[in-house]
């Protein structure tokens, strides 16, 4: 089992916009690395962890 925790700061332009571009970068960079370290696809990983994090918030 893998553990990674994220933290949103408080962003300097404080808009919606720019908390999903920091969202979604961050996504991106785990996933990135999850699938260089594993060996899967970049996309493939992608998907899994955003299930797994709509899950945690949606229990």
């Amino acid at each position: 089992m893998i553990c990674v925790q994220n933290t949103v700061d408080e962003l300097a332009g404080d808009t919606a916009i720019d908390y999903q571009e920091h969202i979604c970068s961050s996504i991106d960079s785990l996933a990135d690395i999850y699938s260089r370290f594993h060996g899967e696809l970049f996309q493939v990983c992608r998907s899994r962890l955003i299930q797994k994090i709509s899950k945690c918030i949606s229990d």
